[in-house]
């Protein structure tokens, strides 16, 4: 499958990801690695590094639109309110387990998201309102 987005050819495993799933590790005494039992806080690390990678265009606007996000039954498209990195996950992911690669434009989001009933490619990208409809 080729993903691209407007026209340039992306590599997913090349693109930065978060998921809900635990990423910490623990070592044996012979520095053997294996998956931890425990989560020692992989979230908030996940959760800031897409913070950063963000930032700047989660400062344009507190609007976003999202086109095809990938359900189990359909792509949905429609608008969400952005007022911190909290609400753009909430807003880009499923409840439940998930996988987001993305890319950062100076212009929208890039996601390709997985989950148990469907995964695909999708774009977010802030808008700029009225400045009497942007309460």
């Amino acid at each position: 499958m080729q993903l691209t987005d407007w026209g340039q050819e992306l590599v997913l495993s090349d693109l930065p990801s978060i998921s809900t799933e635990c990423d910490c590790i623990v070592c044996d005494d012979d520095g053997n690695e294996s998956p931890s039992p425990d989560c020692f806080g992989c979230w908030d690390d996940k959760l800031s590094y897409f913070a950063e990678n963000t930032e700047e265009l989660r400062a344009i606007s507190r609007w976003w639109r999202i086109d095809g996000l990938p359900l189990w039954n359909r792509k949905v498209s429609g608008t969400i309110v952005v007022e911190d990195v909290n609400d753009l996950i909430a807003g880009i992911t499923v409840n439940g387990e998930w996988s987001l690669r993305y890319k950062v434009t100076p212009t929208h989001l890039w996601c390709y998201l997985s989950h148990h009933d469907a995964s695909g490619s999708f774009t977010v990208y802030p808008y700029l309102r009225d400045d009497a409809d942007n309460d």
